[in-house]
């Protein structure tokens, strides 16, 4: 559970048992290049099933990464800090796969968008 003064609570879940602690260390980490409210915490709380819960992420392959870059990409740098928006697709895909596949993975999907627009771009070019 992510609490933020001022926005609302995040609940993340439900987790693998052996995430939980690494989602905890992850967001400690990820935190210290975002400016969140002062008293914002996170913690390990039990699954309770009849709350909301936000999936923990769908994005960790190529084809559900790239529309998602894709929009980032497109944002400017205070957007893409939004302390709402913490923790965000990069971070949770980061907690449940380790930072190493996280970078790698959305690495390889910038560089997939990177392609898209230079191709876009050569098309634009070609049509002169």
């Amino acid at each position: 559970m992510i609490t933020k003064p001022g926005y609302d609570t995040v609940r993340l879940g439900p987790l693998p048992p052996d995430c939980a602690v690494t989602l905890i260390a992850t967001l400690d980490k990820a935190a210290e290049h975002i400016t969140l409210p002062e008293g914002s915490t996170w913690e390990i709380v039990a699954y309770a099933p009849r709350t909301p819960h936000e999936p923990p992420t769908a994005t960790t392959t190529r084809p559900t990464l790239i529309p998602i870059v894709r929009k980032r990409l497109g944002q400017s740098e205070e957007e893409g800090m939004d302390p709402a928006r913490f923790p965000n697709e990069y971070v949770r895909m980061w907690a449940l796969i380790g930072e190493e596949e996280a970078y790698r993975r959305w690495r390889d999907a910038v560089m997939d968008v990177d392609a898209e627009i230079f191709a876009r771009a050569a098309e634009g070019e070609n049509a002169r």
